[in-house]
């Protein structure tokens, strides 16, 4: 936690990330171009913009992108911390190896995809966050029974990690294409305070009330980020393409 709060503190930018101001560029040109249609809106139907649109388009918050920045990194890391204990309830230590391989590699793999078949950061964070709301509580089930709680649990782990990593490059880059530049170091900040404080809740509450219990909160933690997110991106903002 020390080391979250210190970078967020402490890190820096360098002086030149040709790729991080092409992305204000585009910024800029697509906050003109959105306060030009507003403008021309109006004119054709006086009295009929919605109060605060200019002002939110001119002066963008990244509070809510925040919020569920947060609470995603905070769910991942209470359900993944004790995971291992759970599945040893069901399975052998050979069998969680194998669970948490294919996992990891699924994870891999999802790196690589991520530019290529995802384009939209906004778009990414409001899937990611809404199958794991859904995928989570799957864990009950994965981990039961002999073969096909193994096969279970390994596609639910591997699917995990799949939207962690769609989360993980979605997240960075709509941050850093709306933070002031020389910020980065408050999202990585941000999402170690997440992981730190989430490994100590996984462990606390699933002795103090069970996995189940905890998986459904993680759940409920991944339904208040998918909030968070379509509040960031309401009135069909969006993003820019992700790698674009």
């Amino acid at each position: 936690m020390l080391s979250a709060v210190a970078l967020g503190v402490l890190a820096q930018e360098p002086g030149l990330m040709i790729q991080r101001r092409l992305v204000s560029l585009e910024r800029s040109v697509g906050t003109i171009m959105a306060v030009s249609d507003y403008a021309g809106y109006s004119r054709l139907s006086p009295g009929r913009l919605p109060a605060g649109d200019i002002a939110r388009i001119l002066n963008r918050s990244t509070k809510y992108l925040l919020v569920g920045i947060f609470c995603f990194s905070l769910a991942g890391s209470a359900f993944y911390s004790p995971l291992p204990a759970y599945l040893l309830r069901f399975q052998s230590s050979q069998a969680v190896f194998f669970i948490f391989f294919i996992g990891s590699l699924a994870g891999a793999v999802g790196y690589l995809m991520v530019g290529r078949l995802f384009s939209s950061a906004a778009k990414n964070l409001l899937l990611s966050s809404f199958s794991r709301m859904v995928i989570l509580p799957m864990l009950v089930l994965g981990a039961l029974g002999a073969l096909p709680g193994l096969v279970a649990a390994a596609i639910v782990l591997a699917l995990l990690e799949i939207l962690w990593s769609l989360f993980d490059v979605s997240s960075m880059f709509a941050y850093l294409e709306t933070a002031k530049v020389g910020r980065a170091g408050f999202y990585g900040g941000l999402v170690g305070l997440g992981s730190a404080g989430g490994g100590f809740m996984g462990g606390f509450l699933s002795n103090a009330w069970g996995f189940e219990s905890l998986f459904v909160l993680c759940s409920i933690l991944c339904a208040v980020a998918l909030a968070a997110f379509v509040l960031q991106y309401r009135n069909g903002a969006e993003s820019l393409p992700v790698g674009g």
